[in-house]
């Protein structure tokens, strides 16, 4: 997903990046889509591995938050949080299709069961345009492994924390 006026440049001419224990390296060969794809080859146990994402990108007054998979996009303002990503787990699909209770949804053995993630057989990209211009809003970024241990009053309790403190010793 695209929003600049500007094409983005070919996928051949953009840097390539080694994110090993040596740092980044611009335009290693080594991890790009064919170098994966090699290595899953040799390796077969990495088939059916994948990776979620969530990201903001911000263009004042707004946020687009791009996600795939279970990793979530919080928005807390006037001591309110709300989910903005869906995840994109069978769990929740089943819950969606009236197959699963929503209160069993959290306990489902099917709640960590991906349909849609990176280097998956399926990635499905949602893209959500959010309202930020309130200079109270929070957004918070996380991956499943906040969610799997505390729940949305939690992350409520400790990010109501978190943004008096941003308010109070933040700019003026």
């Amino acid at each position: 997903y695209h929003f600049s006026e500007q094409p983005l440049p070919n996928v051949a001419e953009r840097p390539r990046f080694d994110v090993t224990a040596n740092g980044a390296q611009p335009n290693d060969d080594q991890y790009d889509e064919a170098g994966i794809q090699a290595a899953v080859d040799e390796r077969p146990e990495l088939h059916s591995m994948g990776t979620t994402m969530t990201m903001a990108y911000i263009v004042w007054p707004r946020a687009f938050i791009v996600h795939v998979g279970d990793s979530r996009c919080y928005h807390y303002l006037n001591g309110k949080l709300r989910q903005v990503t869906r995840d994109q787990t069978m769990a929740q699909a089943l819950v969606d299709e009236g197959a699963l209770p929503a209160d069993r949804l959290a306990s489902s053995p099917f709640s960590h069961v991906l349909v849609s993630a990176i280097g998956g057989e399926s990635a499905t990209p949602v893209v959500t345009r959010l309202d930020i211009r309130d200079r109270n809003s929070v957004l918070l970024l996380c991956s499943d492994g906040l969610t799997a241990h505390a729940s949305d009053d939690d992350i409520l309790l400790h990010t109501d924390d978190g943004a008096r403190v941003t308010l109070t010793c933040g700019p003026a």
